[in-house]
């Protein structure tokens, strides 16, 4: 999926393990009908390094992969 848009804000890398760690883009839609500002993980090294030339208040074009998973009985997306 491909959405386009402006970086809003660009968060800290969080080590969640010592296997895995990620850092999380905000950013806001842009051609969409309602606003909306979404959370976009960029996840391990390949992905953070990719992160490092975004910029705050910058448009960018980006494709993400969006997969789902169940956790006591709730489904989150990321």
């Amino acid at each position: 999926m491909q959405l386009r848009g402006e970086v809003v804000s660009i968060k800290e890398v969080q080590v969640i393990s010592e296997k895995f760690k990620k850092q999380e883009v905000i950013l806001k839609q842009e051609g969409v009908e309602y606003d909306a500002e979404v959370p976009i993980e960029f996840i391990q090294d390949k992905g953070i390094e990719l992160a490092k030339d975004l910029k705050v208040g910058q448009s960018y074009e980006i494709d993400i992969n969006i997969s789902g998973r169940e956790w006591k009985d709730r489904h989150f997306v990321s």
